[in-house]
């Protein structure tokens, strides 16, 4: 029996508005985790640029606070990845930043090779709290 079967067609129309419902619960769900992360990244941002103007090391924070709110797998961000961004800064520059971030605690390694880092909860808290 197929759909196009007279009998069937009150099991495909709960079918569809069963699937309706999931997708527009998952949808609402999305559209709130969205909402909160943008008001997190706004009062986030503010807290970076009082802090540290636009300067390298401000630069620097503000994408790993990105990286945490939006798109974070846990992993982090590789130093090179950094580099192309911030490619207005010098390499050095960048990595005796990075590496002060670590020993302040607001940064720390993943992995060595390549050097990946990520936002510490020491970092996250600072920013929003």
């Amino acid at each position: 029996m197929g759909v196009e079967e007279p009998k069937n067609y009150g099991e495909v129309t709960f079918f569809v508005k069963t699937m309706m419902e999931i997708l527009l619960d998952g949808q609402q769900a999305l559209i709130e985790e969205l909402e909160t992360k943008q008001e997190l990244f706004k009062f986030g941002s503010k807290q970076i640029q009082k802090q540290f103007n636009s300067d390298l090391k401000g630069r620097c924070l503000f994408v790993y606070y990105q990286a945490y709110l939006f798109n974070d797998s846990g992993a982090g961000i590789e130093d090179r990845i950094l580099y192309e961004y911030l490619d207005d800064a010098p390499k050095t520059k960048i990595r005796r930043i990075l590496d002060e971030l670590v020993d302040d605690g607001l940064l720390e390694k993943t992995k060595k090779s390549p050097i990946t880092r990520r936002s510490t909860t020491k970092l996250i808290e600072a920013l929003i709290n």
